[in-house]
C-alpha cells in the first residue's frame, strides 16, 4: 500500500511543501493515512502535523475520538490541533442537510487550522471506494462531467495520497501494522445517501456485474476529468474575452454569451459565480433561469444562492453581490468622510487651480459661493431633477440616467451630493450647472470621490476555490 501512495505522491508532486497537515478523524482510513505519512514525510523531509475536527454531532463519542487522536499524536511527538464545530446549528441556519453542513464546516476548519499551524497543504484520507461512491452519488443527482470526474487527487491545497488505494488494502495495512482506530457508528446509518450507496447499491452492482465494476467507474471518472478539464480551459478563454469588471459588478456580454455552445455557457455562469467565491449550492435550474434572463426586458433581475443578484442590463448580464446602500447623511463641514460604498473628500482650495475645467469622473471643482445651506449625501428620490453642467436646462434624474445609459440596478446605489436647494454632484458623474467655476468665481471647492475597494479586491484578489469531494461542485441537479 505504501508503494501505491508513494507513486501517487510522486505523480502529483504532493509533498513539495515544507509542512503537511493530516486530517485525522480516528477512523481506519485516516489512521492508516497518518501512519503512511509518518514514514513518507520523514523520507521527503516534510514536517507533519495533525488536525482533528469535532463536528459536534455525536456528543461524548466525539470527545472520545478527539482524545484518542490527541494521545496518539502525543505519544509520537506529532503536533496536534483540535477544531470544533456545531454542525447541527450550521445545518439549521443554512437550511441544508447534516452531511452538507459537516462537509462545509470540516473544510473551512481544516483551512483555518492549517493556516494557524503554518501547513502548506492538507492531506485527507479519501480512497478508491470513496471515489467510486462519489461518482455514483453524483450520477444519482443527475451530474454533469464535473460530478462524474469524482474526487481529484489534488484540489487546491487539499491532497489525497490514498485515492488509488483499495479499501481491502487499507484494512490489510491496519491489520499488518497493528494500527488501532475507532469505528464511527454514523458510517452504518443508512439515512445518509452515501451510506446507502456503500451498503446497498455498490454491493448489489458488484454482485450483479462482478468485481470489475469499481474499476469501470474509476475509469469513467478519469475519462470525465480529462474532458471536463478541456471544456473548463475553453470556458476560461471565453470568459476572459466576454466578461469584464465594472467596479463591483461582473458584466458578461449577452450577445457573445448566447453565441457560445451550451456546454461553455454553463461553465461561464459557474466561473462568474466563482469570482464571488460561490462554489456550491448552484443547481441546473439556477443556470437555466439565468439563460431566461437574457431574453427579458432590461432592468429584470434574478436572485442566486450565495447572496448574488444577476441583473439584465442593456447589453450585459451583471453579477453583483448584495451590498450596502447609500443612507441619508448630513455633512456638517468640509473634510473626509468614509462610507461602506466609498470615500468622499470635500476641501476648499487656497487658490483657484488651473485645471478646474478638466472635470473628471471622480474629481470635480465647484464655485463654493453658489452653495445654499448645508451639504448632505443621499440616494435618488421620486421626482428628483438635475441641471447637469453644460446642459440647456433641468431634466428628471431618471431621464439623465437613461441618457447616460446607467443600468437600472445601478441608479439607486449612486450617491448624490446635495445642498438645501438641489443636487450638486452625482458622484462619479456630473456636477450641477449652477456650481460652474467661472472667471467671477472667488472660492473654489474640490470634491473627490473614491469607490470602496470591493470591486478591485474581487477582481485582483480573486482566489479560485476548491470543490470538495462529495459535492462534485456540479450544478446539474
Amino acid at each position: 500500500m505504501i508503494e501505491i501512495v508513494r507513486e501517487t505522491i510522486e505523480k502529483h508532486r504532493m509533498l513539495e511543501c515544507g509542512k503537511l497537515a493530516a486530517a485525522v478523524s480516528g477512523g481506519m482510513d485516516s489512521m492508516a493515512l497518518l501512519h503512511v505519512l509518518m514514514e513518507l514525510c520523514a523520507e521527503y523531509g516534510v514536517l507533519l502535523c495533525v488536525i482533528h475536527i469535532d463536528h459536534g454531532i455525536r456528543g461524548v463519542r466525539s470527545k472520545e475520538e478527539a482524545r484518542f487522536v490527541e494521545q496518539h499524536c502525543k505519544d509520537r511527538k506529532i503536533e496536534f490541533m483540535l477544531m470544533q464545530a456545531d454542525v447541527p446549528a450550521l445545518a439549521k441556519k443554512r437550511k441544508i442537510g447534516i452531511e452538507h453542513a459537516a462537509r462545509e464546516a470540516r473544510y473551512a476548519l481544516l483551512e483555518s487550522a492549517a493556516l494557524r499551524m503554518g501547513a502548506d497543504r492538507i492531506a485527507v484520507a479519501h480512497h478508491r471506494r470513496d471515489n467510486v461512491e462519489t461518482v455514483l452519488m453524483n450520477m444519482i443527482r443527475g451530474s454533469g462531467l464535473r460530478g462524474l470526474r469524482g474526487i481529484l487527487p489534488v484540489n487546491g491545497d487539499i491532497i489525497r495520497p490514498m485515492l488509488y488505494v483499495g479499501k481491502e488494502q487499507i484494512e490489510g495495512f491496519c491489520r499488518d501494522e497493528c494500527i488501532f482506530y475507532i469505528n464511527d457508528e454514523s458510517n452504518e446509518d443508512d439515512k445518509f445517501v452515501r451510506n446507502r450507496i456503500r451498503h446497498k447499491l455498490l454491493p448489489n452492482m458488484i454482485m450483479s456485474f462482478g468485481g470489475s465494476v469499481e474499476g469501470s467507474i474509476e475509469r469513467l471518472a478519469l475519462n470525465s476529468a480529462v474532458d471536463d478539464d478541456y471544456l473548463d480551459n475553453a470556458a476560461e478563454i471565453a470568459f476572459e474575452e466576454l466578461a469584464r469588471w465594472e467596479y463591483d459588478a461582473l458584466a458578461v456580454n449577452i450577445e457573445a454569451f448566447l453565441l457560445c455552445h451550451e456546454a461553455i455557457r454553463h461553465r461561464l455562469v459557474l466561473k462568474s459565480l466563482e469570482r464571488f467565491e460561490i462554489f456550491t449550492d448552484i443547481q441546473r435550474k439556477n443556470i437555466l433561469d439565468i439563460y431566461d434572463l437574457c431574453w427579458k426586458p432590461s432592468g429584470s433581475m434574478l436572485d442566486i444562492p450565495g447572496g448574488i443578484t444577476v441583473h439584465k442590463g442593456y447589453e450585459s448580464l451583471y453579477f453583483l453581490r448584495n451590498s450596502a446602500t447609500v443612507a441619508d447623511t448630513s455633512l456638517p463641514s468640509f473634510g473626509e468622510y468614509s462610507f461602506d460604498w466609498g470615500t468622499l473628500i470635500l476641501e476648499l482650495c487656497d487658490e483657484i487651480p488651473e485645471d478646474v475645467t478638466l472635470h473628471g469622473k471622480d474629481t470635480q471643482y465647484i464655485d463654493y459661493d453658489k452653495l445654499v445651506g448645508g451639504l448632505s449625501i443621499r440616494m435618488r428620490r421620486e421626482g428628483d431633477r438635475f441641471f447637469p453642467l453644460g446642459a440647456p436646462g433641468r431634466k428628471k434624474l431618471k431621464e439623465y440616467f437613461i441618457d447616460r445609459k446607467v443600468e437600472r440596478f445601478r441608479r439607486d446605489g449612486i450617491p448624490l451630493l446635495i445642498d438645501d436647494e438641489e443636487i450638486i454632484w452625482i458622484l462619479g458623474m456630473d456636477i450641477a450647472e449652477k456650481c460652474r467655476v467661472t472667471d467671477k468665481t472667488k472660492k473654489v471647492a474640490r470634491l473627490f470621490y473614491e469607490k470602496s475597494k470591493l470591486g478591485r479586491d474581487l477582481h485582483e484578489g480573486y482566489r479560485k476555490g476548491t470543490i470538495y469531494a462529495g459535492t462534485g461542485g456540479d450544478p446539474y441537479s
